[in-house]
């Protein structure tokens, strides 16, 4: 998602009550507001139109999704209060979710729903969950770069071995995750050196599929994103022959972070109960086989689940070793270096 609102979809489904969804209790709502809930969705519309699609039929229960970008939905839900008619905040990226958390807006997750995942991929305090995972990849075109030239760490980039041959979205969510995750590994003026090197040496892009389709093209050598844009386009594309590749830095490098979607409740939710029963689905067997059936590309978070096939295997992408909450909590840091630093956000 950019940093542009998309449209509202309303999606219809008769009212019914939820039978077992994975470990879903009531949340203390009332049996009245079980036929309905309202979603506020900074992840990827079609991959939560898809989980959406698959809720309601499981349980009669009727979403409103309110599409938008992850930071204006968190800032309408900070802004609404108490008054905010949404239910649940849906984000592809964790720190939007602890900035919501940190103005004590959300109500905890029930027990049996943070269970269905890993602790360290959902809130320390329990008030938000993960469902999906998705790792940081440098797209590259072996006719541009190969071997030897290809960085060994996502630091080498600020090098001038590589201007004018990396791109990046600066607006991105996960790019700001990701020199978050540089700042907390390498330090500060580690961090503004290797900006100002960037600074000098990225071409800025709109948007992942931009830069994809640069180094698919032959214009970039080299393009920073998430790895389920990779395999989407070539899930979509009629020539299966384009020639980028990928490169997972691996070694606990800050270039090897897993950012993690997530999802909460909010204490003003109209909805409680079914917002709570929409978590439990998410993170559910079967919410999450909906998830590695499709052509979303994400990593599936609940371990009774297996990830697409066509995914490299999460246990060999040796990701840094850091928290959602430091990474959540550096977020307002990271902005500020990246405006010192001249990029756009």
């Amino acid at each position: 998602m950019r940093r542009t609102m998309a449209a509202t979809a309303v999606l219809g489904a008769a009212a019914l009550a939820l039978a077992g969804c994975g470990g879903a209790s009531s949340g203390g709502g009332s049996a009245s507001d079980a036929g309905t809930l309202v979603l506020y969705n900074g992840q990827h519309p079609q991959t939560t139109q898809v989980l959406v699609n698959a809720f309601e039929k499981a349980t009669g229960i009727h979403v409103e999704v309110k599409n938008g970008d992850n930071q204006q939905l968190a800032n309408e839900v900070i802004a609404e209060g108490s008054s905010s008619p949404a239910d649940v905040l849906y984000t592809e990226d964790s720190p939007v979710l602890s900035v919501v958390q940190s103005k004590g807006l959300f109500a905890r997750v029930d027990a049996k729903t943070l269970a269905q995942v890993p602790s360290a991929d959902s809130s320390a305090k329990g008030d938000w969950v993960g469902v999906t995972g998705r790792a940081v990849v440098l797209a590259y075109n072996p006719r541009l770069i190969s071997g030897g030239a290809l960085p060994t760490s996502m630091m080498d980039l600020s090098k001038p071995a590589f201007k004018g041959k990396i791109g990046i979205e600066q607006t991105s969510g996960s790019f700001e995750e990701e020199v978050t995750a540089i700042r907390l590994m390498k330090g500060e003026s580690a961090t503004k050196e290797w900006l100002a090197g960037l600074k000098k040496n990225a071409k800025i892009y709109n948007s992942h599929d931009a830069i994809l389709q640069a180094v698919d093209s032959g214009k970039l050598a080299i393009g920073l994103l998430n790895n389920y844009y990779w395999f989407r386009t070539r899930a979509s594309a009629k020539s299966h022959t384009l020639p980028s590749k990928l490169l997972y830095l691996g070694h606990h490098d800050p270039g090897a972070l897993v950012s993690i979607s997530g999802a909460g409740v909010l204490k003003s939710a109209p909805h409680p109960a079914a917002a709570q029963k929409f978590l439990a689905y998410l993170t559910s067997p079967a919410g999450q086989k909906v998830i590695a059936a499709g052509q979303s590309f994400e990593y599936t978070l609940n371990p009774k689940v297996k990830p697409n096939p066509q995914l490299k295997p999460f246990d060999q992408l040796d990701p840094p070793s850091l928290s959602r909450a430091e990474l959540g909590a550096g977020q307002a840091q990271t902005v500020a270096m990246l405006q010192q630093a001249g990029f756009a956000l």
